[in-house]
């Protein structure tokens, strides 16, 4: 889990002036802000075929912070994987195939997947966005603190 420290010169005042208007813990917004930023990073950065992995995508509330899901196949394209010759008889990899090399190279492709295997490169989506917005954190923690006290009139 990352952890970022930012010093804030006043924080305590606007924080006990958050709390009076029932805003418990503007890190909590800070977080959610940013984790909503690598979604739509991820989003962006995601190799599409058919779309399924990019719509996957999504963040959810923890007790902790948020939590960021996806088709389990994500971690697979972000790190790379062997194909294995069984996997080349599945439906979907076929299909890939063929829309990628055409009818005839795909099922030829997929004759040499099921004799030797093949590897899927990785292709990095995950970490680069992660690593974008962590830069930008102080930059979003301004932004969320700004809007949270026009809004509630500081």
């Amino acid at each position: 889990m990352a952890t970022r420290m930012i010093e804030i010169r006043g924080a305590k005042e606007l924080i006990e002036k958050l709390k009076k208007l029932g805003i418990k813990n503007p890190a909590w917004l800070i977080c959610k802000e940013a984790t909503q930023e690598i979604v739509e990073n991820m989003k962006a950065r995601v190799p599409v075929w058919q779309g399924n992995l990019q719509k996957s995508i999504f963040a959810k509330p923890t007790k902790e912070g948020y939590e960021i899901e996806m088709n389990f196949y994500g971690r697979m394209v972000e790190e790379g994987h062997k194909i294995s010759p069984s996997l080349a008889r599945h439906p979907l990899l076929q299909a890939w195939a063929r829309e990628r090399y055409g009818a005839e190279e795909g099922m030829e492709w997929i004759a040499k997947v099921s004799r030797v295997g093949a590897t899927a490169w990785p292709q990095p989506f995950i970490r680069p966005s992660v690593d974008e917005v962590t830069a930008n954190l102080d930059n979003i923690s301004i932004s969320v603190l700004g809007k949270t006290i026009k809004e509630v009139g500081l």
